[in-house]
C-alpha cells in the first residue's frame, strides 16, 4: 500500500480579486488546485468559475497538502 493509491498532491492558493455585484469589492479566497497548475490555469480558471470577478490581483502560492481520491 503506498500513499499514492489514496492521496494525490494539491496546492493552496490565496487569491485576491475583485468582485462586481451591486458594488465593487475586493475578495480575498483560499483555492485549492491539483499540484502543477500553473498562475495562468489558476487565473483561467477563477475568471471562469466566478462570474463575478472582474480582476485578478495576486495569486500566492500558500501551501501544499494531500486530498484523498
Amino acid at each position: 500500500m503506498r500513499i499514492e493509491d489514496y492521496w494525490e498532491d494539491i496546492s493552496l492558493y490565496l487569491i485576491e480579486y475583485i468582485n462586481y455585484k451591486d458594488q465593487l469589492i475586493m475578495v480575498n479566497d483560499f483555492l485549492v488546485v491539483p499540484e502543477g497548475f500553473s498562475e495562468e490555469q489558476i487565473k483561467k480558471e477563477i475568471l471562469s468559475l466566478f462570474p463575478d470577478a472582474r480582476s485578478i490581483d495576486s495569486i500566492h502560492e500558500y501551501s501544499e497538502g494531500l486530498c484523498e481520491k
